[in-house]
């Protein structure tokens, strides 16, 4: 005997899409609860409150920096480190400097260099760097001695440091100077003129 196949029912078939809208709408108000977190200062300590002026995070750092990617980057007692937006610490606070998280990894200083970090705090690329800035379309501008440079989030440099100074890309382009003359150039190095 063949099994008999029953029609799935059309208001199943309505759930699936009103379960998707419902995981997207809660999704994007928990992102707008970290956006909407201010960090506020009291007595010398920072912490953060929400869009209400209600206290979410008591002032308990010395150092507080709006929230990027989920994490938001905080310090105490000159160490730093991140924190969820429940206030709890999620990567510890043992880095002599940080940046935020951009692109998945943040600058790090650890024993006067730079190198990076991804949000399990593993250190991805080891600290080498004077200066380290956040990635920036999968590039990241660093320092190394008096020369900026770029590199990838491989470590690789895209461009070794040869730049009297330099910023991120953004839209394929980025601002450097070189011998004194202020320049654009592309992600091959290349020289454009910006339109």
């Amino acid at each position: 005997m063949l099994p008999i196949k029953l029609p799935i029912p059309h208001y199943l078939l309505l759930l699936i899409p009103i379960i998707i809208l419902l995981a997207i709408a809660y999704h994007h108000v928990k992102l707008k609860d970290v956006a909407e977190l201010t960090r506020i200062r009291v007595d010398g300590k920072w912490g953060y409150s929400d869009a209400r002026g209600n206290i979410i995070i008591p002032m308990q750092f010395d150092d507080a920096c709006p929230f990027s990617e989920g994490l938001a980057r905080v310090t105490r007692d000159q160490k730093s480190g991140y924190i969820n937006s429940t206030g709890n610490i999620v990567i510890d606070l043992k880095y002599d400097e940080v940046l935020g998280f951009l692109g998945g990894l943040a600058p790090v200083k650890i024993g006067g260099k730079w190198g990076y970090i991804n949000k399990s705090d593993l250190l991805v690329i080891p600290p080498q760097f004077d200066e380290a800035w956040g990635f920036s379309e999968g590039i990241a501008c660093v320092k190394v001695e008096d020369k900026y440079g770029y590199i990838a989030k491989s470590g690789q440099y895209i461009l070794s440091p040869q730049y009297g100074s330099a910023r991120s890309f953004s839209d394929g382009i980025a601002y450097i100077e070189i011998d004194g003359q202020i320049k654009y150039i592309d992600k091959k190095g290349r020289q454009i003129i910006p339109q």
